[in-house]
């Protein structure tokens, strides 16, 4: 457990930095504005090749300014996932010490409403070798949002876990070919973190991805053992 502690801490460690970085691109992002102003200032007063010249400034500074605010967008994201798992992961140390104390059970997955905020981390260790379900308990085209899925997702777990709470979960990202086989596990991966967020113990779900054919889009299946 004090391992389990110390590694959280160099997460946040790097969180500090992930912020760091953030900031200076957001100073950067507000450094282009400004260039971008100047340079339309300076085309509304200039004719001719000089104003044909700044005009093309303008265009690449514009797609600089659109390409580091994806950048940023996604910085952004990684560091509220990150330091929600962090808080999740902590809070789960803090149950598992209390159940080791004083025998409390350790909580599996809570009511509707009532999400943790875990936001990375990587595939837990393997579940009890039970048979897999044949036929996916959701099925989720990964074309929709999060705010799409997550609801029939979350019912979906809810019902099987009512029937048989000591359900573990696989989640399969399905690509076409092996070139999108890491984009199909990237997708796996957040179904993995929703369902973090929705109080899914993270030691009763696997992630992989798997190559299927037939499939027309980018889906991921979660399968119960």
């Amino acid at each position: 457990m004090a391992e389990a502690r110390r590694r959280l801490a160099r997460v946040n460690g790097d969180l500090l930095k992930l912020n760091t970085v953030a900031a200076k691109v957001d100073t950067d992002v507000a450094q282009a504005s400004r260039l971008r102003r100047q340079a339309r200032a300076a085309k509304a007063a200039a004719s001719g090749a000089e104003a044909g010249a700044l005009s093309a400034l303008e265009t690449e500074i514009n797609g600089t300014i659109g390409a580091t605010r994806t950048i940023l967008a996604e910085i952004h994201f990684d560091i509220s996932r990150q330091a929600s798992y962090v808080n999740a992961q902590s809070s789960g140390l803090d149950q598992l010490a209390k159940a080791v104390t004083g025998g409390a059970p350790v909580a599996g997955i809570t009511g509707a409403g009532a999400r943790k905020k875990p936001a990375g981390g990587s595939a837990s260790a393997a579940p009890p070798k039970r048979p897999r379900s044949t036929r996916p308990l959701v099925r989720i085209r990964f074309g929709a949002s999060k705010e799409v899925y997550e609801a029939p997702l979350y019912e979906a777990i809810k019902a099987a876990l009512a029937k048989r709470p000591g359900l573990h979960f696989e989640i399969v990202g399905m690509a076409r070919t092996p070139a999108r086989r890491g984009a199909a596990l990237s997708n796996a991966q957040q179904v993995m973190f929703s369902m973090a967020e929705m109080g899914v113990p993270p030691d009763r779900v696997t992630v992989s991805a798997a190559i299927d054919r037939k499939i027309t889009g980018n889906e991921v299946h979660l399968y119960v053992r």
